[in-house]
């Protein structure tokens, strides 16, 4: 993934680990290890100060890159975690994978595991929110190469 302004690249890889690059001097910044299983999916904030990454090790960990460490690892799955969607604000996270389930974590509680929003019949390989006409949704795409849009907000959630 990239931010905003274009400055930091991350991407996750089967060496369980990410790497940050910035684009200006094509130089890599640093690598940043705590997964134990291959990074399936990076998701950077819009000033590129944090990111999300999912793993097939089942777990969604949350990073610093200024302190160029883990900060939250978020354990709600069963098995690998294949895609990841942020909103705008970086505050809410959607996660989905192998085994089927989508949950949504507010990160800005600290510590708290996320709420199952639903579950799928088939493994999930993209998430895509949708916010327009107000409409606060998510579609998924799973393995058997169907779409479905759910809503993006449970009871439990203000946002």
């Amino acid at each position: 993934d990239i931010n905003q302004q274009g400055t930091v690249v991350v991407a996750g890889s089967t060496a369980k680990a990410l790497r940050v690059w910035d684009t200006r001097t094509y130089q890599k910044q640093m690598k940043l290890k705590g997964h134990t299983d291959n990074v399936r999916s990076v998701l950077l904030n819009q000033d590129g100060t944090e990111c999300v990454s999912g793993s097939s090790d089942g777990t969604v960990r949350l990073w610093s890159l200024g302190q160029q460490r883990c900060v939250e690892t978020f354990r709600m799955h069963e098995q690998g975690v294949w895609c990841l969607a942020v909103d705008d604000s970086f505050r809410y996270l959607f996660t989905a994978g192998k085994d089927k389930r989508i949950f949504l974590t507010d990160m800005s509680e600290g510590g708290q595991e996320g709420v199952l929003l639903f579950t799928e019949e088939f493994p999930v390989l993209s998430l895509a929110l949708d916010s327009t006409y107000n409409d606060q949704s998510i579609w998924v795409s799973t393995t058997d190469t169907s779409i479905k849009k759910w809503s993006a907000c449970p009871r439990e959630y203000n946002g």
